[in-house]
């Protein structure tokens, strides 16, 4: 390789180093559209709020009733 020139084998690898390239430049053009499409699917912590102080509000009083009732069980005998 002198003078910028290649020979048959360079320039084998570079033709598959090009196609490998453009491959993952099209994968990363699919994986930026789907992504781009799934922030329409999430929902923002403000919006979530509210279904999350639900949630451990009827977790804390399921467990409270829990625990009440397994200390009325010990307490009881």
């Amino acid at each position: 390789m002198t003078n910028g020139q290649f020979n048959g084998e360079d320039r084998i690898l570079l033709r598959d180093i090009d196609r490998k390239v453009a491959s993952v430049q099209t994968e990363l053009e699919g994986i930026q559209g789907r992504l781009e499409r799934n922030d329409e699917n999430f929902v923002t912590k403000d919006a979530f709020m509210p279904v999350a102080r639900i949630a451990y509000g009827l977790a804390g009083s399921i467990l409270t009733s829990v625990i009440g009732a397994i200390l009325w069980l010990l307490l009881k005998t």
